[in-house]
C-alpha cells in the first residue's frame, strides 16, 4: 500500500542518496527535486546490467567481490548506522540492483518499499546471529522478545512454544558449522 506513495519516496530516495555517498562502489540515483511533483519521481539516470547477469561469465573471485560489496551495502550499512532508526532497502530483487558495466558500482534502485529498524532492535538482530553462533538459548529467546511485538517474556503460553522452537532449531543445527543466515532467518519466521 505504501509503493505508489511518491513524496515518501523521493524523500527516501534523497535520504538513501546521503547515506550511500560514503558507500565505495555504491550508488543511488540522485532525485532531481526541481523536476519532482507529487506524481512524477526525476532522478538521475543510472545504467547498468541486473546484478544476476554482471558477472555470469566473470571469475568466482569478482563474482564473491560482488556478493561482499551487496552484503556491506545492503546489510552491513544499515544495520551498523550510527543513528537511532536506520532504513533498510524492503524490496531486494534483480531488477533493482543493477552493476555499472564502466566501474562496477553497484546500483540501487527503487526506494518506494523501505522498513526502519530501530537502534534496539538491530541490536536485537545482531544478538539474534551472535546467539545462534553460540547455541545459546537464552540469548536466542531474549533476541526473540525484544523483535517481538507481542508480550512474549510475560505470557507463559507463547514463551514455552518460543522456547520450544529455539530447543528444536538448535538441536537441528551442525555442531561444525555456524548457522546460516537462511537457518537463523527460519527461526525468526
Amino acid at each position: 500500500t505504501r509503493e505508489p506513495d511518491l513524496p515518501a519516496e523521493q524523500a527516501m530516495l534523497a535520504e538513501a542518496y546521503v547515506r550511500y555517498q560514503a558507500v565505495a562502489g555504491v550508488r543511488v540515483p540522485r532525485l532531481i527535486q526541481a523536476l519532482s511533483t507529487p506524481t512524477i519521481t526525476a532522478m538521475s539516470d543510472e545504467t547498468g546490467v541486473k546484478v544476476t547477469e554482471a558477472l555470469r561469465n566473470h571469475p568466482r573471485t569478482k563474482q564473491q567481490q560482488l556478493a561482499t560489496r551487496m552484503v556491506v551495502a545492503l546489510v552491513a550499512t544499515p544495520l551498523f548506522a550510527q543513528q537511532e532508526e536506520s532504513v533498510f532497502h524492503a524490496d531486494l530483487h534483480a531488477g533493482n540492483l543493477l552493476i555499472d558495466p564502466q566501474n562496477g558500482d553497484l546500483v540501487i534502485l527503487d526506494w518506494a518499499l523501505v522498513e526502519r529498524l530501530s537502534r534496539a532492535q538491530r541490536r536485537a538482530i545482531v544478538t539474534l546471529f551472535v546467539a545462534s553462533a553460540w547455541r545459546d538459548a537464552e540469548q536466542l529467546f531474549t533476541a526473540l522478545a525484544r523483535l517481538s511485538s507481542d508480550d512474549l517474556p510475560n505470557d507463559a503460553t507463547k514463551a514455552a512454544l518460543v522456547r520450544g522452537q529455539i530447543a528444536t532449531y538448535l538441536t537441528q543445527l551442525s555442531p561444525l558449522a555456524a548457522p546460516t543466515t537462511v537457518r537463523v532467518l527460519t527461526l525468526l519466521d
